[in-house]
Formats: C-alpha cells, sequence, structure tokens
C-alpha cells in the first residue's frame, strides 16, 4: 500500500469551519484521521488514473497522497482560497488545479475523471442527489468514486464531543443516515470496508465506500 504523505502542518491553513486539517497532528484524534485516509488508499489501489478529482479538499492536506495516482489532480471545494492551497501545493512540488465550487454544480466537462474521491465531505452536502447526478455527469462511464464517510453511533458522537469539542448532530444533521442510500440510487457498489474492521455497526467510525456508475 502506498504511504500516506500529508502536507506539513506549517502549511496548513483554515478554510472553513469544519475543516480541521491540524486534528491529523492531534494525539489520539490522529490515530482516527489517520485511518480515513488509509480506507481511501486501499480502495485507490495500485492503479494509475489519468485524471482524479477530490471533492472537499479543504487545505489540501491529503492532496499530496493522491497525487501520486493520478496524471492530473484536481479538487473543488466551496471555498474561496483555491489559489492560495495551489501555491502551497506548489511549493511542496505537487501541482494540481483547484476550483471554488459546489459539487453540486462543477464548472467541468463531461465524463472527464476516471477517479472521484470525497473524504468526510458527502456528508456536509444537502442537496445529495442533486451532487450524485453532477458527480455521474463528470465521470467517466469505466471510472470510479471512492466515498469516506463516518458512521452512525452516539457513543462516538460522545467521544468526538470530549476529544475536540465538535458536536457531530450540528455539523451532520441527519444527513449520515442517508448518505449510503441516496448513493446506491445512481451508483453500483463495488467494494465496501469499515473501521473499525470488526465491530457492530454502532461502532464503526467510518464507511469506505468504492463506487461505479451503474
Amino acid at each position: 500500500m502506498h504511504k500516506i504523505n500529508l502536507l506539513p502542518k506549517k502549511d496548513l491553513i483554515t478554510t472553513g469551519p469544519v475543516d480541521h486539517a491540524d486534528w491529523n497532528y492531534k494525539s489520539v484524534i490522529k490515530y482516527i484521521q489517520l485511518k480515513r485516509f488509509k480506507l481511501c488508499l486501499k480502495l485507490l489501489g495500485d492503479r494509475k488514473y489519468d485524471r482524479l478529482l477530490e471533492i472537499g479538499y479543504g487545505s489540501g492536506i491529503f492532496l499530496p497522497t493522491i497525487s501520486d495516482f493520478t496524471n492530473e489532480l484536481f479538487g473543488i471545494d466551496i471555498h474561496t482560497k483555491n489559489k492560495q492551497v495551489e501555491e502551497i501545493l506548489e511549493k511542496n512540488n505537487i501541482k494540481s488545479k483547484l476550483i471554488s465550487g459546489s459539487a453540486v454544480n462543477m464548472p467541468l466537462e463531461n465524463e472527464f475523471f476516471d477517479c472521484i474521491v470525497a473524504i468526510s465531505s458527502i456528508e456536509f452536502i444537502d442537496k445529495l442527489n442533486e451532487a450524485c447526478l453532477e458527480i455521474r455527469r463528470v465521470l467517466k462511464k469505466n471510472g470510479c468514486l471512492i466515498i469516506i464517510t463516518p458512521g452512525v453511533s452516539e457513543l462516538l458522537d460522545a467521544g468526538l464531543k470530549i476529544l475536540t469539542g465538535e458536536n457531530a448532530k450540528k455539523d451532520y444533521e441527519d444527513r449520515r443516515n442517508y448518505i449510503i442510500p441516496t448513493l446506491l440510487k445512481y451508483f453500483k457498489m463495488k467494494d465496501k470496508i469499515a473501521f473499525p474492521k470488526y465491530s457492530i455497526s454502532s461502532f464503526r467510525l467510518y464507511y469506505g465506500l468504492k463506487l461505479v456508475i451503474s
């Protein structure tokens, strides 16, 4: 498996209220954060993609890692610091094309990407049906969509509150409950993994999904 290569902590910028890139460098929560990225790497496999897009790239912390999987790296996020993040990545020898925009309305050509990745971002999209249609539009027919999204657990939400002070219910509302059912209306499941792997659903922190156009 490829190694995780994150942007250095000194280069991180805050791009919005739910951009917690610094958690990747904080003791206990760091372990959980890195597990999300490992799920993504497992689902990406060993393939080299022509064009890859990350939805909700935030500060760009994971872009150095996934840059190894593609010839052309793209990102889209609703914040407006795309040029600033591009410059930071360039300083770290990562070439990217970052766009300020929404997954519901992407200024991109039809069937443009071989792979689209969304890590801890899809659960913040209110209009998920519209986003799925837009993702289908820009994804090649033989492309794949990789989603890393949190599980639903009162106990784990309480743990998040203790560790970080953040309120999962406030951030996600009820969207976690219908993410997977909505995705399956538009895509076919090719692979599904979870962390922790051996646990009941109420203790699973994250799911990793690899989807293709049905």
